[in-house]
């Protein structure tokens, strides 16, 4: 197929779906490869061998030696965050790009980045913001899942899911509501969940969850074969939960990830600001471009794990040097971004550059895991995405409150004020008892290394259970990796 009518194709797709469905295309026979407008799904091709073509699979171009840049990001950062796949010499498109083989190159192109217009009007008034973000968030449930006959909520005590439940509502969509309840009250969301579900009415189900349903899925996520290692809490639970709360059919499970990204939630990035608006304000004025990008991409601690280094045949100085590197590019990447450098618009930037390196493993680890069951969260349409970054500053962080627009909403449409709740998971207590099953999951020669990382656990009472996790995720992951014949 010629340039101009590849191009003409990948555009057509673009257009055609408003860069709204999380997807990426490919010619079946791998000569060409698009990507959607926030890299929902990678595409992965070899630079040196156009011959190879692209596929969804880093793992099929005959490559079984991991690249050592991919080992110390999966060290600093517990994934990856560059283009860099694990398989040695393979990479990953870009987002929202076309990319074809023509004469025996590869040949890339990105498409115009689609800017929807909003009025200032609307960006500029809270109430008119706020709903806006509503009708968006309708609109794209209704467009992902009008023709979904199974669709399970995730539903918290938290602001986003009950924001979420109303907008399937407002949507038509038919959906269950189920919280998980780990069986330990201070780890429990049932009570709280129970209470915003009535809140709404709507009937919400109770999904036990147990040490013993999280380390089955942390086997049942390892035993496909992923890009990377998977060490994410969140994608474990959501396993357990996509199971027994779809009972074993397809089906889609709709969350409300990526709201704190979006609309400032995380607390850190309020932390040490004044919470009166012109205090505010009048601090972030006097911040320099250089100290807003490093409020906005912190340098984090680089994680203790000498045990996953060695796996990875990499040093601690390494990783130590990658990860300043890489946030060193990234505030560099975010001082030259167009468009607003107030602090808020930063963060809010450098919220989808944080989750979205990928933003999506979270999400594909399971899909892989449980064929047929897909993952959909309103907060990652681009158009909403969009309209986030386009609301005026003062009104994202006017008052001084986490994610005020989405608090505003629920105020509007249930008359309640929802009060910010930890939701961890009893990730201390379910790693002190690590089945000894999983330790015969991974070569012989490592069970010793495993058994001390559980010890050490043991000792600090599962405050090293992050260590421990990462740990048995790269040694179950490298074993699958290991017995591929290519």
């Amino acid at each position: 197929m010629k340039r101009n009518k590849i191009f003409g194709v990948a555009g057509a797709i673009q257009k055609a779906i408003h860069g709204r469905v999380q997807a990426a295309w490919f010619d079946p026979k791998g000569r060409w490869a698009v990507t959607d407008p926030i890299g929902s799904y990678p595409a992965y091709y070899v630079p040196n061998h156009p011959e190879a073509g692209f596929s969804p699979d880093p793992w099929s171009f005959g490559k079984q030696k991991t690249s050592p840049h991919a080992w110390k990001s999966f060290c600093a950062f517990g994934g990856l965050v560059t283009s860099q796949a694990f398989p040695l010499g393979v990479r990953k498109m870009e987002p929202n790009q076309a990319g074809w083989v023509t004469n025996g190159k590869y040949q890339f192109r990105s498409f115009p980045a689609e800017r929807y217009r909003f009025s200032s009007s609307v960006t500029g008034d809270l109430k008119k913001a706020a709903q806006r973000v509503f009708s968006i968030g309708v609109d794209y449930l209704r467009q992902r899942l009008s023709r979904e006959k199974n669709v399970v909520l995730f539903f918290s005590s938290g602001s986003d899911s009950l924001l979420v439940a109303l907008m399937l509502r407002d949507a038509g969509i038919s959906f269950r509501a189920v919280t998980a309840d780990y069986g330990w009250e201070r780890y429990s969301e049932y009570p709280a969940a129970q209470k915003a579900a009535q809140s709404i009415g709507i009937p919400l189900e109770r999904v036990p969850l147990r040490g013993r349903d999280y380390w089955s899925s942390f086997l049942g996520i390892h035993s496909v074969l992923q890009d990377c290692p998977c060490g994410n809490a969140s994608s474990m639970v959501w396993h357990a939960l996509a199971i027994k709360s779809l009972e074993g059919k397809k089906g889609a499970v709709v969350t409300g990830d990526h709201a704190d990204s979006l609309f400032l939630g995380f607390e850190e990035m309020h932390r040490s600001m004044p919470n009166h608006p012109e205090e505010y304000w009048k601090k972030e004025r006097r911040m320099s471009l250089a100290e807003k990008c490093a409020r906005a991409l912190p340098l984090a601690q680089k994680p203790d794990q000498p045990e996953l280094e060695k796996l990875g045949r990499v040093s601690s100085a390494e990783v130590v040097k990658f990860l300043k590197n890489t946030v060193a590019a990234k505030r560099k990447e975010l001082g030259k971004s167009p468009g607003s450098r107030d602090l808020p618009t930063l963060q809010q930037r450098a919220g989808q550059m944080r989750a979205g390196i990928p933003w999506q493993h979270n999400f594909l680890f399971v899909e892989r895991a449980l064929p047929g069951v897909r993952f959909v969260s309103p907060f990652y349409d681009p158009k909403m995405i969009q309209f986030a970054l386009a609301i005026k500053p003062r009104i994202k962080a006017g008052n001084g409150q986490p994610k005020s627009v989405v608090h505003f909403l629920v105020r509007e449409k249930t008359g309640k004020t929802v009060p910010k709740r930890a939701s961890p998971f009893p990730l201390r207590i379910w790693t002190l008892l690590m089945p000894f099953y999983l330790a015969r999951k991974i070569p012989v020669s490592a069970q010793g290394v495993l058994l001390m990382a559980w010890i050490r656990n043991l000792a600090s009472l599962g405050r090293n259970y992050a260590r421990l996790l990462s740990l048995a995720a790269a040694l179950l992951w490298k074993k699958r990796i290991s017995g591929l014949s290519v």
